[in-house]
């Protein structure tokens, strides 16, 4: 099914729940206060503001509630993934993920009532956590779907960015031009590597910008080492020359390497340190992520997810595979 597949599924729950330890990670730290004030108590003799019993409900309801809160909330961004196509689809996926995350845990609040969520909602009944819960949900609709907007704003300037390369498909042989960022879902940008000419190169994102200066320089395809960015995406001054990151290769030559051998490197012409000329395996591999990344940059914006979900699976598979004959070896 379109957009749909179990490896894109998986990749998002993977985020999800990424994003629910980090969150638990931030609460250790007042939880981790809390309880070593009730350890001070307790060792003095003193009447505790929070049993013990209460602690450990709180600390288990609290991060409970965000483990659950990253599933459901990956689970409706993958469900709304068909219309990241529009602005109006990424505003149905903030007010989606947004009521879906902070409903859960004012519903756990509410569930919990007894005995956690009256030492977080003091002053209150739980008539009253039920009405705070319900009431809560447009509030945060409305800010993801402003949430929305503003990414697919991002999104949409980084896509069509004026800055743009040539790049050689290595299979055609016919230049076209890219942009310089290929963005197919938020949290993956790539940049095209200047020998192979494939989004291979991975850029992260960090709050919502881009950190050139931590992105990838290694591709994985053609194995061509870029040069090191400053935070604006251009090179670092006086970084080291082509030839001089790549064992004396120049991009000419690499790039005529990689038309024949889908690597950089002649295996007739191995440097000192490798172990040996890559397996039949990893060069199956990598001729079939070099079809998957053809066809993801020809695929209309129809059938872009499938071809994206592709590619990742090929990324995998090499990745797999390489690893597999370094541990053989």
């Amino acid at each position: 099914m379109k957009h749909y597949s179990w490896t894109q599924y998986r990749r998002d729950a993977g985020f999800g729940f990424a994003m629910a330890v980090a969150f638990c990670a931030y609460t250790a730290l007042p939880l981790g206060i809390l309880g070593l004030v009730n350890l001070w108590e307790t060792l003095g003799r003193k009447t505790l503001e929070v049993p013990w019993s209460t602690y450990g409900a709180a600390v288990a309801v609290v991060w409970s509630s965000y483990l659950i809160a990253g599933h459901l909330g990956a689970g409706a961004y993958f469900l709304t993934r068909p219309l990241h196509k529009w602005t109006l689809g990424w505003m149905i996926t903030g007010a989606a993920m947004s009521t879906t995350i902070y409903g859960t845990i004012g519903y756990m609040l509410a569930i919990f009532y007894e005995p956690v969520g009256r030492h977080f909602l003091e002053h209150s009944t739980r008539a009253d956590a039920w009405r705070l819960a319900r009431s809560g949900a447009p509030l945060f609709a409305g800010l993801g779907a402003l949430f929305g907007a503003y990414h697919s704003s991002r999104r949409a300037g980084r896509d069509t960015s004026d800055e743009s390369e040539e790049h050689r498909s290595p299979t055609s042989g016919v230049t076209v031009v890219q942009p310089r960022l290929l963005t197919v879902e938020p949290h993956d940008s790539r940049m095209f590597c200047e020998c192979c000419g494939y989004p291979t190169l991975r850029v992260p994102l960090v709050q919502d910008e881009l950190e050139f200066d931590f992105a990838q320089r290694v591709c994985p395809l053609c194995e061509w080492e870029s040069p090191r960015l400053t935070e604006a995406g251009v090179p670092v001054p006086d970084a080291p020359s082509a030839e001089e990151r790549n064992d004396g290769r120049s991009l000419a030559e690499a790039r005529a390497s990689f038309a024949r051998h889908v690597s950089m490197y002649d295996p007739a012409r191995l440097e000192p340190w490798m172990l040996g000329p890559p397996s039949p395996e990893v060069i199956q591999r990598k001729g079939a992520l070099r079809e998957a990344y053809d066809a993801l940059l020809a695929a209309p914006d129809s059938s872009l997810w499938d071809s994206w979900s592709t590619v990742r699976a090929c990324e995998d598979a090499l990745a797999a595979q390489v690893a597999a004959d370094r541990d053989a070896n």
